[in-house]
């Protein structure tokens, strides 16, 4: 299985590299580099944007600014919850 986390902000493509956990709050398969820690274990960055307890990382604050560009627009990013 590979990464299913999607970098990018408004042109999305898929990481591509080997999945090494499943996202403890959704369940999304990620690789090492995008994986943030937190107290309830591994998280997707996007799962990790809204969530206390995960420090901010690169990825987890693009997620956090793609909700928030998409929900001017009435909508969630396309790789949203």
């Amino acid at each position: 299985m590979t990464c299913q986390w999607q970098m990018g902000m408004l042109v999305m493509r898929e990481c591509g590299q080997p999945a090494a956990a499943g996202c403890a709050l959704c369940g999304r398969q990620i690789c090492v580099a995008h994986t943030v820690m937190g107290g309830s274990g591994p998280a997707c960055p996007q799962c990790a944007s809204h969530t206390a307890g995960y420090e901010a990382t690169e990825d987890s604050e693009i997620a956090g600014a793609r909700n928030e560009y998409y929900s001017q627009y009435g909508g969630a990013s396309a790789f949203g919850h």
